[in-house]
Parts: structure tokens; sequence; C-alpha cells
């Protein structure tokens, strides 16, 4: 047959199976035959381990072994491919690491090219999602300044509908900490907001401080505290305004009464 040099070559696996698979041949005419990821025609391609010494081409989400503190791409020891729609969402969540990257599976010229800023709609076993892709082409994780929002492995962290607002727990360059997000997945930074069960939250220099609804007038509470008050009159009682650190920087406002 003829040699391949510098080219893409489709065939079944020699394991069978109805599915062909690609392989990329070097300028030697060798198929590339170790897992991880090569620069190819100016894109990022990712390939899992050989079989009969050559490396299949991965598409979809893949896994890379990156070594510590690496993010380049060609740096990976290895690539496997990851099958979100046999997972449940809380094994997403839980179990896949950061260094996820997604390859495009549409079948065409782009075929397996890594894919940046995209949204990649996922059925996981109970639930179906969007799974947001960075600009790297990794799944999205912590704080996304250029729309406000915040993502765990690709899913946008928001708060329930029910609510509107919620102080959620995220991790952000190994620390953890809350944030307020309202429930399409906007983090209030500055002011005060009130969510649908009564209660008011007010943040400030990155701190969350919240007023529940079950205490005294709530919202002229969070007013007096965001103001500087420690004491409040309240139908004819004055209260000294008590600060309690539940976690990390969420704090719950008190009424204590003098």
């Amino acid at each position: 047959g003829i040699m391949r040099k510098k080219a893409w070559a489709e065939a079944k696996p020699i394991y069978g199976g109805d599915d062909k698979e690609w392989f990329y041949f070097d300028s030697a005419g060798n198929a590339l035959n170790r897992s991880g990821v090569y620069k190819i025609n100016g894109n990022f391609y990712a390939f899992g381990e050989p079989v009969e010494a050559a490396s299949p081409m991965l598409t979809g989400f893949v896994s890379l072994e990156l070594p510590n503190g690496s993010d380049v791409l060609t740096d990976a020891l290895g690539a496997t491919a990851l099958r979100p729609q046999r997972m449940t969402l809380a094994q997403w969540m839980n179990n896949v690491s950061e260094d996820v990257y997604y390859f495009d599976e549409t079948p065409g010229d782009c075929i397996g090219a890594l894919l940046k800023n995209t949204d990649i709609t996922v059925n996981f076993l109970d639930n179906t999602c969007q799974i947001h892709i960075d600009a790297t082409g990794r799944i999205a994780n912590g704080y996304d300044a250029s729309v406000k929002k915040y993502y765990r492995n690709g899913i946008l962290m928001k708060a329930s509908k029910d609510l509107g607002y919620e102080a959620i727990q995220v991790r952000e360059y190994d620390v953890s900490k809350y944030v307020l997000l309202s429930a399409d997945g906007t983090a209030v930074t500055e002011g005060i907001v009130s969510d649908n069960d009564g209660s008011y939250y007010c943040v400030n220099e990155g701190s969350i401080y919240k007023a529940d609804a079950s205490m005294l007038a709530p919202a002229e509470v969070i007013t007096a505290f965001s103001q500087g008050a420690d004491s409040i009159k309240i139908e004819a009682n004055v209260y000294s305004v008590v600060v309690q650190n539940r976690s990390d920087n969420l704090f719950w406002i008190v009424l204590e009464k003098k």
C-alpha cells in the first residue's frame, strides 16, 4: 500500500467494532504511538493508549495527565476519553478532575480538534446540563470575570429558582469561600439584595452578611448594618446588631435586646 506521511488515516479498530478511528502518521510514515496531546497543523489533538503500535485519536471529553504545575497540553503524559453520558451528575461533579478538555466530536474536517469557548449539552444518567468549555479548551472551573459567574467542572453554579439568591460555597485557587449567586448564576459582588424567602444579604469587600427572614425587620436591620450602625430601634425596643461567623466569609446578623 501507499506509505502515508504527515497524514491522517481512518480505519476500523483492530480489536473489532463498527466505529472507525482516526490515526496520524508522522513525517517518517510512522503512526503516532504515545498517549497524550500533539499539535498538528496548528490544532491540538488527543490520542489514547496505542493498540498494535498505533494510538487512536480521541474525541469528546478527555482527561489529561498533566505534570504538576503544567498547563501545556503537549506536556500531557497520557489521555483518557470520558463518557459523561454513563455518569450521574454527582459522579461528574465529585469524581472528575479539573484537567478535562473537550475535543470536537462533530464529523468533518475539524473532528478531534481542541474546542474553546463553547457550551456542550451532556445527557447524564439523571440530568441534562450544559458544560462550559473555557478559553483554554478545559472544562470551566472557578470565576469567569467576563460574565461574573462561577463554574465547577463546567457546570454553572447558581441559586435555586425558588430562592432567587443563595450563598454557595466554592473553591478558588484552592481556597474555600462563599459567593452570593443569583438564579441565573450571576455573582453579587457588592450591595444589598433580598431572596424570595424574605432574607436579606449584604455583600461588602468579599464578605457576605445575611439577615434571615425569621428575624425582626430584616430589611431595616441589613440597611442599618450596611451603614455602620451597631444598634437599631424596632417597635420601641433597642437591639444590638451582632455579627456571627458561620463559615469562611459567610456571616449572619442577629439581634440582641439591650
